[in-house]
């Protein structure tokens, strides 16, 4: 009996060693009500110009036009948590500094808030904390799913399509106040994205490389591909938009 509890003693442990703490989704946003509508945390939001959701997606023309929330979707602080965005950039890369989400103020002072976008030289950045990175936004023309993690401790990575493209031990700390979260242009400057936007998910701690990749390790039963169908779905919408 002893050696019975030390096994499954030991297996219990591989098993939490190996599945870890799934980060929790906090603000969720896929447009297919064709409103800004957060279906998990409450903080919804109102288009801005002429953003439009079309096919179930953001469409922005570059030209004034986001999504405004009600509220602070990205956690604010030194804290863990974690940004993905599916995004599609349209009519090649604008000669300018382009955001996807951002928040804060330009007032606030460093590191004034949180972004994620591009500069004029098509590279991306990732809030004042990393304004210059050798990471290049994709000018296909398809959808692509960029995910920031950020933990206290370990670092700040960015995935695009699952491939770790951007890593550094710096976390980022995000400041409070100034303007609120918004979807497709700069909280101070007109840094307007040219596109559709869809999927933006919020978490409130660091995603792992095994979860953006949507495999998740199971303890008996190999790897199960838990956001198979998910991810099959999100594909034929995109295909259809």
């Amino acid at each position: 009996m002893k050696t019975l509890t030390f096994f499954l003693t030991c297996a219990l442990s591989l098993t939490t060693a190996t599945m870890g703490t799934a980060a929790a989704l906090i603000h969720s946003y896929d447009f297919n009500s064709g409103t800004v509508t957060d279906s998990v945390g409450g903080i919804d939001g109102a288009l801005v110009g002429d953003a439009a959701i079309v096919g179930g997606v953001l469409s922005l023309d570059g030209n004034g036009d986001y999504a405004q929330l009600n509220g602070y979707a990205v956690p604010t602080g030194l804290t863990d948590f974690s940004v993905s965005i599916d995004a599609q950039a349209l009519g090649g890369l604008k000669n300018d500094f382009v955001e996807m989400i951002s928040q804060g103020s330009s007032s606030l002072g460093a590191p004034h808030g949180f972004y994620m976008g591009y500069k004029a030289d098509g590279t991306m950045r990732f809030g004042d904390g990393f304004l210059s990175t050798p990471v290049v936004f994709p000018t296909d023309g398809l959808f692509h799913t960029y995910v920031l993690t950020s933990q206290v401790g370990v670092g700040t990575n960015v995935y695009i399509d699952g491939a770790l493209v951007f890593s550094s031990a710096i976390a980022l700390n995000n400041n409070a106040g100034g303007i609120q979260t918004r979807f497709g242009e700069q909280f101070c400057c007109t840094e307007y994205f040219r596109g559709n936007l869809d999927n933006i998910k919020i978490y409130d701690g660091a995603l792992s490389a095994s979860e953006i990749s949507g495999v998740v390790p199971l303890p008996a039963g190999g790897l199960l591909l838990l956001t198979g169908v998910a991810m099959l779905y999100r594909r034929s919408k995109r295909n259809n938009a």
